[in-house]
């Protein structure tokens, strides 16, 4: 275990980042980094096979075009000074295979500096649009692996499930004042409740030895233009009229009688 000391005036989300771009310069050898929102559902030695000095899995599993924030990353793009295009590939830092040799700990060294210039002049504090400035600046660098390394299950990584060797399910959306219902299992209020209070109990456990399985009974697949919809302001604004005013929805019903 290495104990790494941080100044503390940096809150516990700084910190994190500060850690994790900084993470080549503490450990020695190769390493998958693996973010804690995550479950591991198959051996992982495969990965020693790789070739690369750094890989990782595309967000959301698309490309720009595709990706349900692409007005965000255009955004960041503009201010970090980075290329973008309709394939552009932007990385998902949460599972990265490193290995331990100068260019890799290169490319941490001008990720560190990317973000604290990142948090400096813009005040983004998420590392991924740092990554992707890095990855510019290094050539590339980055290979892209195949989904079933981070299959991002709520996010467009049903495809992958199957053989997924870790689902990722982004607990940083949970959030204590939402009331939405995820259909992922474990990225739920209750079950983060749950664990705090009680620790992890038989039923939580069960969830997790079958976590490819770990999804709410009343869940719709849907695809294409729906799931664009799904990411507007428009349909925020029209879910959050629904729960206040359920009764707008059951006269609109009625008359459709």
């Amino acid at each position: 275990m290495v104990m790494i000391s941080l100044p503390s005036q940096y809150n516990n989300m700084q910190r994190s980042r500060i850690l994790k771009t900084n993470l080549r310069q503490y450990i020695r050898g190769d390493y998958v980094f693996i973010d804690t929102d995550t479950i591991i559902t198959d051996k992982l030695e495969a990965i020693d096979n790789l070739d690369c000095s750094i890989a990782a899995v595309i967000d959301k599993h698309v490309v720009l075009s595709e990706h349900g924030y692409k007005n965000d990353i255009i955004k960041y793009s503009k201010k970090f000074n980075w290329k973008v295009d309709s394939n552009f590939r932007y990385f998902n830092s949460g599972i990265m295979y490193v290995k331990d040799n100068q260019i890799s700990k290169e490319f941490y060294q001008k990720w560190a500096e990317n973000w604290h210039k990142g948090k400096e002049l813009y005040g983004i504090m998420i590392d991924q649009p740092s990554l992707a400035k890095t990855n510019e600046d290094m050539g590339y660098l980055i290979k892209e692996l195949s989904g079933e390394w981070n299959c991002q299950v709520c996010e467009n990584g049903l495809k992958y499930l199957y053989s997924a060797k870790i689902i990722h399910y982004f607990a940083s959306t949970i959030g204590s004042k939402s009331t939405r219902v995820d259909p992922y299992i474990l990225k739920n209020n209750r079950v983060y409740g749950t664990i705090r209070n009680q620790g992890i109990t038989k039923e939580i456990e069960e969830s997790i030895c079958h976590a490819k399985e770990c999804f709410y009974h009343k869940t719709f697949l849907v695809s294409g233009d729906i799931c664009d919809l799904l990411q507007t302001p428009l349909f925020g604004i029209a879910r959050r009229v629904n729960n206040k005013f359920p009764w707008i929805n059951k006269l609109i019903r009625f008359f459709k009688k």
